[in-house]
């Protein structure tokens, strides 16, 4: 057996740790310019305004409310940079229109279909899919009284924005509870077929949301991104491995933000974006290779109306799409080079 001297385990401790750290920092990003698409205004969520965005099929797609009077659903594709299909009003056979007011709606990829979920005027959590991204599913969506929370308080209802993402074999639907500002979930399960489609809910009183949250995966983990309520507006962390019992993660607890943070896996690591807490409301972001330990915040310096929108595209790039931070709220979009 090799006996090392005090001093060489040191210096191989120093080494591996500097390994780990570069390893780290080369996680760091390079991002375009933003490009404005001055023919979509994407408004949403007072204060707040944000898209959805999603990849599907080779394609990225992004979902946004309107400024009208109904508060409609749009749903459009981007051919490249600023470029982007004539955006489809989400509507069903029966004439009724996805109506959704001062919030922003919700992508994901389950069940080899689109998803998208909003909270309409009644307070109420409403999806609906699509596998073409011009025709809607009317019989999928529901409101989310069919998730059967166990309170006895009428009032358990979705508040703001909500945020979709697959994990397992179900569909996950966050949201903050009205009065109470807890972690809402409903879970989703639906056949192929969608000839069924069941859902169960549980609210989660030790988790506090000052935002809505953002749901992601990485690692086989299902995590539950949020601003906390303290008036620190720090970043917090649900963290789950079989999307039923959640533990708090405080390894963001160095990010502060003034909207809801967007979570994407990318080149093996774990990326939180969010709108600084400041009046400037630039984008910052931080990662994890580990899902535990996360850098500090870096920005490129530019601002957002609202939350960002991570997602990896089929380039295998990460993007970032954003309401403009401008009372025109022309939808712009950021691309690692």
């Amino acid at each position: 057996m090799i006996k090392l001297g005090k001093f060489a385990v040191i210096n191989m401790i120093l080494a591996l740790a500097s390994l780990s750290t570069s390893s780290a920092l080369a996680q760091a990003l390079t991002w375009s310019s933003p490009t404005m698409q001055t023919g979509i205004q994407a408004f949403g969520q007072i204060d707040r305004a944000g898209v959805a965005a999603a990849t599907y099929k080779g394609k990225i797609y992004i979902a946004y409310t309107d400024g009208g009077s109904a508060g409609n659903i749009w749903l459009t594709s981007q051919i490249s940079g600023s470029v982007y299909t004539t955006p489809v009003k989400v509507a069903f056979g029966n004439g009724d229109e996805a109506v959704i007011h001062y919030s922003n709606p919700s992508l994901a990829v389950y069940n080899d279909r689109l998803w998208i979920g909003w909270v309409d005027n009644y307070g109420e959590a409403d999806f609906t899919s699509t596998t073409d991204g011009n025709t809607f599913e009317l019989g999928p969506w529901a409101p989310i009284a069919s998730c059967s929370f166990p309170s006895t308080d009428e009032y358990q209802s979705p508040y703001d924005s909500p945020s979709l993402v697959a994990f397992g074999s179900k569909l996950y639907f966050g949201f903050r509870i009205t009065h109470t500002n807890y972690l809402g979930i409903c879970t989703i399960s639906a056949d192929t077929a969608l000839n069924t489609l069941t859902a169960s809910g549980q609210i989660y009183p030790e988790f506090t949301l000052g935002e809505t949250p953002s749901l992601g995966v990485f690692d086989n983990n299902l995590y539950v991104a949020y601003k906390d309520t303290t008036g620190s507006n720090y970043i917090y962390l649900a963290q789950s491995t079989d999307g039923i019992n959640f533990s708090l993660n405080t390894g963001a607890i160095g990010n502060h933000t003034s909207s809801a943070p967007s979570l994407a896996t990318y080149n093996g690591a774990l990326y939180i974006g969010y709108r600084q807490n400041s009046d400037g409301n630039k984008f910052y972001y931080t990662y994890s290779t580990d899902g535990v330990y996360f850098v500090p915040w870096i920005s490129p310096s530019w601002t957002m109306g609202g939350p960002p929108a991570l997602v990896v595209g089929p380039d295998n790039k990460l993007h970032n799409f954003f309401s403009e931070n401008h009372s025109t709220h022309y939808l712009s979009t950021a691309v690692t080079e």
